[in-house]
């Protein structure tokens, strides 16, 4: 007996251009995360010079990305997340994630349809 099987170069192709396009909607959905996280913690952060607001950003690197205070001479923005000795915990980084998070599911399963 004898099989042959036809068409596996098509579908290799077909696959490997399937797992491109995959990988381009997960970096977008990441990327729309980490904007609406930044947008989120703007809202939330105390404001009194605005310089922590402004300070919120993020930066992406293919599918992973960092989202904060990236100023480093904003220093005293985990002392407005956490509190110190001195004074209360006043959270921005933390609730902004955490309302992203049913979101970031929804893009990700929305990005390998």
């Amino acid at each position: 007996m004898n099989i042959s099987i036809e068409g596996i170069p098509e579908l290799e192709k077909a696959l490997a251009d399937k797992t491109s396009e995959m990988h381009g909607q997960l970096v977008e959905a990441v990327e729309e995360a980490a904007r609406a996280v930044r947008d989120d913690a703007r809202q939330l952060v105390p404001r009194d010079t605005g310089a922590l607001h402004d300070g919120i950003g993020y930066t992406t690197d293919g599918p992973t990305a960092e989202i904060g205070v990236l100023d480093p001479t904003l220093h005293y923005g985990a002392s407005v997340e956490f509190g110190t000795s001195k004074m209360p915990a006043r959270p921005f980084m933390a609730p902004a994630g955490d309302l992203e998070r049913a979101r970031f599911v929804k893009r990700l399963k929305d990005a390998v349809r």
